[in-house]
């Protein structure tokens, strides 16, 4: 009996470290495509008449300001990324519980989403191209 206990805690010391790497790749991989669909919306409101201004440094979603077609009253980025996915949308991200950040590049409609990683300090890249190495 003993020896069977020492197997199966064996097994469980090789087993959960794997689960939990797989577990923490599913939500980059979640997070990723959540930039993906916040980009897209981005990029519907600029076809809709948004105007969104130039931000060279990674900002966050909430603070960069929309113009919105005809003029009017600014909208924050995260506001109207909402009225195109929803008012369920979670602005946070599944691995590090961080905020999306925008860098956009009016010349070519450049979108850029980044986060940070889980102790608040790197910049990680999800969209276009997510930088999974870095992103822990």
């Amino acid at each position: 009996m003993v020896i069977v206990m020492a197997i199966i805690a064996i097994l469980i010391a090789i087993i959960v470290p794997q689960v939990m790497k797989q577990i923490n790749r599913a939500r980059a991989t979640s997070d990723a495509s959540s930039a993906k669909q916040i980009a897209t919306a981005l990029l519907q409101a600029i076809a809709d008449g948004y105007v969104i201004p130039s931000t060279s440094n990674a900002t966050a979603l909430a603070s960069v300001n929309l113009t919105p077609p005809g003029g009017g009253s600014a909208e924050s980025a995260q506001d109207v990324v909402k009225k195109y996915l929803g008012d369920n949308f979670s602005f946070k991200t599944r691995l590090s519980n961080q905020d999306y950040y925008l860098k956009f590049t009016p010349s070519d409609e450049k979108i850029e989403i980044y986060t940070k990683t889980s102790d608040g300090n790197t910049e990680v890249m999800l969209y276009p191209t997510p930088d999974y190495a870095r992103y822990k």
